[in-house]
């Protein structure tokens, strides 16, 4: 029965009904303390469990980890010699060289090496060194804080951890391997003295160019002791720590000049050097003239050697890789290989020519077969073209394009006009692009566009199917250098960064078959890389078995890039290149079914030609290897296209590399249902015919769009201007009701100066009555003759008298030291690039050969600044900006696309350096 509970209230009494309670009266208050009881009963007994899981799981690590008792010598030998292998002549395994750290590090003691260098390694490898006990706890939570804050993917390992990792443990990135790291490295802070295992970690560690240590990297790269190492030298090496191949002062000197310039900042912040002292060792150059090369690598296959060693230095770290006694199985053939090195030595010309690179890949496995190039491995010469160049691609990215196409849905019977075209690309940046033989007036197929690898139908075609789709479906194929997926001229291979050979030959062999990506299961590169997914990268190392009978096998993974018809719909494309008579690669020609695509930048520059069959995918490339010097007359007496050298190198490898192999070929692409629709290019949505900006597109059914745009009537047809003057022009749009703009450019080969070559809209366009058309005039460019600056017995010329006669010629200066001097003083001019008495338009580049050094500076890499932030590096080095864009104008936002004389060139203090801001 309910009970009756009074509440009392100023206006009278009131009576509610409530449950009669089943059980004694209980205090809330009560019912609380006993919840809060529970609870922190429950998050002790959680607390102690974890805690014994942790002791356990540490415990159980900590038991096994190795023995430090060989840190108490006074070297840190290591105790087995491994060694790599690859398949030879006859199809067995054949070694190519021996993995000993005493043939790579030199150990020396603390006393040998300089206070600057640990102090330099000290400030930005570890800046609480010297307050730690081998784990730096700060250091983790700053590491945790960035990583899920901003992103970033920043080390927290102590100079302790890292040396002991070297020596013990591999680059593995467990929860396992960090906690032995740690407990190794607090046991081994309780041995050793600071100082002691600062010696040690600098007597370890990797320094690029296959030297081990710093007594080993002192004397490579500066031709000293590490005990005479001065601020300047010990933070180039401190900066080469970060990423051997990233700020290689040798392949990358703009890189390691930055990075050596902040480890300099970092010892003024930390108190190591006063500010006046930072100030003169920024101002210092990166290396000497000369220096003391380490022991060479025993092996006929040096380039080969140092690739596969990278690989295992990332993977195990040094200890591991020269002392635990792995037998590396590689993927390389001899056969192979030999006749890729025939190929380079018999194709290209000898003396003062390009070089070459070749790789070879067998596309169902995505093992490396072959890899050659670059000059002869020597103290001068220790950089990997094949695998490290990264080099334009020109028109071999063409293929690229017409997968994005299908994959959007465009066919390949889509057709566009070959004609000059230049794309308005707002804030008053314009796209201009024309073919390099100036043939225009057909209407072509994209599978005809790219057997004559039309620039202006592919440029089209980018803009239609957007920058962004090519770029995802590159890095898919398997290039793994960034591309800036916003800049329309990837479309025709124009690329910040460039790719290299390697890269080229697994994206076209992922086409060859059938778009089928074949890559390995293990990572081989350092964990700061940005690459976590290791079937991105083609095979090189097949096996590693261990002294312990263990074996790790890099299995290969397939991945489907893109979906067989479009892969088989381009090889059918790519089969025309060289079949085809108005292919570009006819000369790559092998007797049986084969696909390739020719690359020639427009400078001349860069040639390629990239190919293959089902069994065997192969790119060549031919350079030089200074990227500002330009093969316009190399081949024959003339210029170096995709189509010669390396169409010819292709066809010699792979007659070769073939022969014995089944013929066999591709499906035939299937196709699916497409029809033809008129969209806006804009939007890509529907319109009907006629509406301004219309074009028609063969777009496949399951994805044509099905928007419909508004249509734009009221038009008027655009009149063609082309090759009209500035006079006619104007004549020509009278009552047109048109608004006409002039802009003006340098006039390119072919043209005629003051007039008309090309507009934007396109002749014949339908525009609402008064819109803009953009007329660009070239403009003519006085030309001289070159002067003659090369020395004899007779007439010496030094450098800075070249230069100064250059100079007042009007032309810009590049240097090329430390040539072959024929008998001549050191400092003369041994050659020149145009020759004397040749016509060459002002301030053009003249390219000078000297047999001594040259004080000026290097063109950094600026590509994808700012106008503003390139300036400002520009002005760091000595040297002054002009930027150049279709209209002439210098806006501080607008961004750098390609500079001239190009990135990594030596010239003149004073330089005035192009920008061009307007892409190409």
């Amino acid at each position: 029965m309910a009970r009756r509970r009074s509440l009392l209230r100023r206006s009278g009494r009131l009576a509610l009904e409530l449950p009669e309670p089943t059980g004694p009266y209980e205090d809330p208050r009560r019912r609380r303390w006993r919840w809060l009881r529970v609870t922190l009963i429950v998050f002790l007994l959680g607390l102690v469990l974890v805690s014994a899981a942790s002791y356990g799981f540490i415990t159980a690590i900590s038991t096994n980890l190795p023995d430090l008792r060989q840190f108490d010598g006074n070297t840190t030998d290591l105790a087995q010699d491994g060694s790599i292998w690859v398949t030879g002549t006859t199809g067995t395994p054949r070694r190519v060289a021996i993995l000993r750290s005493s043939e790579s590090r030199v150990i020396v003691q603390s006393n040998q090496i300089s206070k600057d260098m640990k102090n330099a390694v000290v400030s930005v490898e570890d800046k609480r060194f010297y307050e730690h006990n081998g784990v730096d706890p700060n250091g983790i939570a700053r590491a945790l804080f960035n990583r899920f804050a901003s992103g970033t993917n920043e080390g927290a390992s102590t100079i302790t951890q890292q040396l002991v990792k070297n020596t013990y443990l591999t680059n593995t990135q467990t929860v396992q391997r960090k906690v032995r790291e740690a407990s190794l490295a607090w046991q081994l802070e309780q041995r050793w003295s600071k100082d002691r295992i600062l010696t040690a970690y600098l007597n370890t560690v990797y320094f690029g160019h296959n030297t081990y240590g710093v007594e080993s990297a002192a004397k490579y790269y500066f031709g000293l002791s590490a005990r005479d190492l001065d601020p300047a030298d010990s933070a180039l090496l401190a900066a080469v720590l970060k990423s051997p191949s990233t700020y290689d002062p040798i392949a990358s000197p703009e890189s390691a000049l930055a990075r050596r310039n902040v480890v300099l900042q970092q010892m003024g912040a930390q108190g190591y050097l006063d500010a006046d002292t930072v100030a003169v060792e920024k101002g210092r150059r990166l290396l000497p003239v000369t220096r003391i090369e380490p022991k060479p690598l025993d092996t006929t296959l040096p380039y080969w050697v140092q690739f596969i060693t990278e690989q295992l230095v990332n993977k195990f770290g040094t200890g591991q890789t020269f002392g635990g006694g792995m037998k590396v199985m590689t993927t390389l053939d001899m056969n192979e290989q030999r006749v890729a090195e025939e190929t380079l030595k018999n194709t290209l010309p000898r003396k003062g020519g390009p070089q070459g690179a070749l790789v070879s890949i067998d596309p169902k496995t995505g093992e490396v077969r072959a890899m050659a190039g670059g000059k002869p491995y020597s103290i001068k010469h220790q950089f990997n073209v094949p695998a490290d160049a990264h080099r334009q691609p020109g028109s071999a990215f063409k293929p690229f394009d017409l997968l994005a196409a299908f994959q959007v849905g465009v066919r390949p019977t889509t057709t566009f006009r070959s004609e000059k075209v230049l794309f308005d690309l707002g804030g008053g940046q314009f796209w201009f692009v024309s073919n390099n033989e100036n043939s225009y007036g057909k209407d072509l197929t994209l599978h005809e566009a790219l057997i004559e690898s039309d620039n202006t139908v592919f440029a089209q075609l980018t803009m239609l199917i957007k920058p962004s789709v090519i770029a995802d479906v590159a890095h898919r194929l398997g290039i793994i250098s960034p591309i800036d997926a916003g800049q329309p001229a990837i479309g025709l291979g124009g690329l910040y960064v460039g790719v290299t050979p390697l890269e080229m030959a697994h994206a076209y062999a992922t086409i060859a078959n059938s778009g089928l990506r074949v890559g390995g299961s293990v990572l081989f590169h350092s964990p700061d890389s940005g690459i976590t997914d290791p079937s991105m990268e083609p095979i090189s190392i097949r096996r590693i078995e261990f002294p312990d009978g263990s074996t790790l096998t890099n299995t290969p993974i397939s991945i489907q890039a893109v979906p067989v018809d479009h892969a088989l719909a381009t090889i059918d494309a790519m089969k025309g290149v060289i079949a085809d008579d108005a292919g570009s690669g006819t000369a790559a020609a092998i007797g049986r079914p084969v696909a390739g695509k020719t690359g020639t930048t427009s400078d001349f520059k860069d040639a390629w030609f990239v190919g293959f069959t089902p069994q065997r995918a192969t790119a060549t490339w031919v350079g030089h290897e200074n990227p500002a010097l330009p093969m316009r007359r190399a081949f024959n007496g003339g210029p170096v296209y995709g189509g010669t050298y390396p169409a010819i190198m292709f066809s010699t490898f792979m007659k070769s590399a073939m022969r014995g192999l089944p013929v066999e070929d591709w499906d035939a692409p299937v196709g699916e249902p497409s029809s033809s629709i008129s969209i806006d290019p804009r939007t890509n949505q529907r319109v009907p015919p006629g509406c301004k900006h219309a074009i028609v597109v063969v777009w496949a059914n399951a994805l044509a769009p099905s928007t419909i745009g508004p249509c734009e009537t009221n038009l008027v047809s655009v009149p063609d201007f082309t090759a009209a003057t500035k006079r006619k022009a104007i004549r020509i749009s009278t009552g047109s009701g048109l608004q006409i703009r002039f802009q003006y450019r340098p006039a390119a080969p072919g043209e005629d100066p003051g007039t008309v070559v090309v507009q934007t809209p396109s002749p014949l366009a339908a525009v609402e009555t008064g819109s803009i058309v953009t007329l660009i005039v070239a403009r003519r460019v006085p030309s001289v003759l070159v002067p003659d600056v090369i020395a004899s017995a007779s007439a010496p010329s030094s450098m800075e008298a070249a230069v100064a006669r250059l100079e007042a010629a009007q032309f810009r200066v590049v240097i090329l030291d430390q040539q072959d001097g024929y008998g001549l003083p050191i400092g003369s001019v041994v050659n020149q690039e145009p020759a004397s008495g040749k016509p060459a338009p002002l301030g053009s580049v003249v390219t000078i050969s000297a047999s001594g050094t040259y004080t000026g500076a290097i063109v950094p890499n600026i590509s994808g600044l700012t106008v503003d932030e390139a300036s400002q590096r520009l002005a760091e080095v000595g040297l002054v900006p002009q930027a150049i864009n279709a209209d002439g104008l210098l806006r501080p936002a607008d961004r750098v696309f390609s500079v001239e004389p190009s990135a990594g060139s030596k010239v003149p203090l004073g330089t005035k350096i192009t920008l061009y801001v307007s892409p190409i």
